[in-house]
């Protein structure tokens, strides 16, 4: 059985900081469709390998598990607090679409990841071994929209990243999450 929390039944806090590298950096350019920093003429893609960190903590856990669940649970206790760290090695691809006489781009890149490295804490500290033997993975999904005239663009940008944070029997944790925005923006130059 799977139980969803409700951001209302916890504390929650989160951060990740992604470092990648391109391989066909001269032709694909990660900044064009996602900072607008740079602009992309051509349609390309390319391989990516990176390190990545990854940290969550939960707390103030309040979720009541139905009836049928908690016979099942046994002795375990829900744990009040769980805070996570991982170091992963990942691997994708992305690509970027330039269309219409050069003024659409489009991108979407996706980018597995593998625990090298990854430590819980749980309070209480429930003395089960068995979460330290998991294997850590997730991966972060990214896809924009880019319409450009001269100076001035307006886009759609979103991200969707998910971690395994815990294997505790009989309890597994999978955190994903999801942002998407709406931007428009000029340059004070114009790009020949």
């Amino acid at each position: 059985d799977q139980i969803k929390l409700d951001s209302r039944e916890f504390d929650s806090w989160r951060w990740q900081l992604n470092n990648y590298y391109v391989f066909n950096h001269r032709k694909f350019s990660y900044p064009a469709a996602l900072t607008q920093s740079y602009k992309q003429e051509k349609s390309a893609g390319s391989v990516l390998a990176g390190l990545s960190l990854y940290s969550l903590g939960i707390e103030n856990i309040g979720i009541t598990f139905p009836a049928e669940m908690i016979e099942s649970l046994g002795s375990f206790n829900l744990p009040q607090k769980l805070e996570y760290f991982s170091f992963n090695l990942n691997a994708g691809y992305a690509h970027n679409w330039v269309t219409y006489q050069r003024h659409v781009l489009l991108h979407f890149s996706i980018m597995p990841d593998i625990g090298l490295y990854k430590r819980n804490k749980i309070t209480p500290d429930p003395m089960i071994d068995e979460e330290k033997k998991y294997i850590s993975y997730g991966g972060v999904c990214r896809f924009s929209s880019l319409w450009q005239l001269e100076n001035h663009y307006i886009g759609l940008v979103g991200t969707i990243n998910f971690h395994t944070i815990s294997s505790l029997k009989p309890i597994w944790t999978l955190d994903s999450y999801s942002r998407i925005g709406i931007f428009y923006g000029f340059r004070a130059y114009k790009y020949k």
